[in-house]
């Protein structure tokens, strides 16, 4: 044990400190995720999912609350519920039913952190195959600090927490396979599903992923494809049995609307935006393009990632709230964060030993912590989407450079 400790010190210290971050700066009050311990606490305790038992806690139907069959269900896709029931299995001989719902945001911060230090610990695994330990190490502290990860994923329980995760377990399990052991690549179809059961944009990585491994692992193709039939089923016929239908509401692909006009201004808002733009956000992820310059071994990744990327973009764009209602930043490209993270750590593997690339990255690393820190710590920073207009009335606010949401306004 020592040995390891020592041999992962860097690491062991860089996740402590972004853990310290995360667990002193604020939690972030969302309706999103209001009832999923609550759906949790309702599997431990009556073996199902329906929230009935919660009216005396305002539960209702409305945006967050489905009424189907005569039973109340979290609008919102339970899958992660299922990721956090360990967790909130282990809290509830400690809290009262009462303490979850008093406490919740703190609770749903915690539970978020851990799901978002996990996915760091994938991601480093997975950097290693590139990257010396401390280099590794570094990168983790500039993910984990200078993203998205920070500012949505660890603040409540959106479905972003879950997804960061299972897509890093994904991504690791499949470089792990491709240079290690393909043995373990039938697992990669397991966690796919899980994951668009967490999240339903997660259907582009897993099919994206999915084309690799049929085309790449001929060895293992229809063990995969075995898996991954079994798994969708199993998901169809258990939304069947309690909703009576194949996939829950919240799955219905009418949520979509492409109108062209909306749909060009969503993509640049996505990603260059004052308010939403994950490049404003993350101006360290412009580093990410150098990995198309790799070496051809590493191409695949390049491929999939990039793919992924633009595919999600190309899909939250295509959402009439492609802003994300009362959100902070970028949080509809949260989901693609580890992708994005595969590129740079590339990029560094490629080009960190020449010293204008590395001040460069460095310098925007460093503005990209100071603009994702600013929001975290400001109180007023969802208050932002409320600020004279509403985001959701007034969405041509994402444009406002006077003072924007990582300013902390008076």
């Amino acid at each position: 044990m020592l040995i390891i400790i020592k041999k992962h010190l860097s690491f062991i210290g860089a996740l402590s400190f972004v853990f310290i971050i995360y667990i002193g700066t604020r939690p972030l009050g969302t309706h999103d995720s209001v009832w999923v311990i609550p759906t949790g606490l309702s599997i431990l305790n009556e073996f199902n999912m329906n929230l009935d038992e919660y009216t005396s806690h305002g539960l209702s139907e409305s945006y967050a609350a489905v009424l189907v069959k005569g039973h109340y269900y979290n609008f919102f896709p339970y899958g992660l519920t299922f990721l956090v029931l360990p967790m909130i299995g282990l809290l509830k001989p400690i809290l009262s039913e009462n303490a979850f719902f008093l406490y919740q945001r703190h609770t749903e911060k915690f539970f978020a952190t851990v799901l978002v230090v996990l996915a760091l610990v994938f991601l480093y695994r997975l950097f290693c195959f590139y990257l010396s330990r401390n280099k590794a190490s570094f990168l983790i502290l500039f993910i984990g600090l200078g993203t998205s990860f920070f500012t949505t994923a660890s603040r409540a329980l959106w479905q972003h927490s879950g997804s960061v995760l299972l897509l890093s377990v994904s991504l690791y399990l499949l470089l792990y396979s491709f240079k290690k052991n393909e043995r373990m690549v039938p697992l990669i179809a397991l966690v796919l599903v899980f994951a668009y059961a967490v999240r339903p944009t997660n259907l582009i990585p897993l099919l994206i992923i999915s084309v690799f491994v049929f085309f790449h692992f001929s060895a293992q193709r229809w063990k995969y494809v075995g898996v991954l039939i079994v798994a969708f089923l199993s998901f169809f016929l258990f939304n069947d049995f309690v909703f009576g239908d194949y996939l829950p509401p919240y799955y219905n692909s009418s949520r979509l609307v492409l109108d062209v006009n909306l749909f060009g201004k969503a993509i640049v808002g996505n990603l260059l935006s004052p308010n939403r733009g994950l490049l404003i956000w993350s101006p360290f992820f412009l580093f990410s393009f150098f990995a198309v310059f790799s070496e051809p071994k590493e191409q695949p990744f390049v491929l999939i990632s990039c793919s992924v990327i633009f595919f999600h973009l190309m899909t939250i764009s295509a959402f009439p709230h492609w802003w994300g209602g009362h959100s902070v930043g970028p949080r509809f490209m949260t989901d693609v964060v580890p992708f994005f993270a595969i590129l740079i750590c590339l990029s560094v593997k490629r080009f960190y030993k020449y010293s204008f690339f590395k001040y460069c990255f460095l310098f925007f690393v460093l503005l990209s912590f100071l603009i994702q820190f600013s929001a975290a710590l400001s109180k007023k920073t969802q208050l932002w989407n409320i600020r004279e207009l509403d985001i959701n009335i007034a969405p041509e606010r994402v444009w406002d450079w006077n003072k924007p949401q990582f300013y902390p306004f008076d």
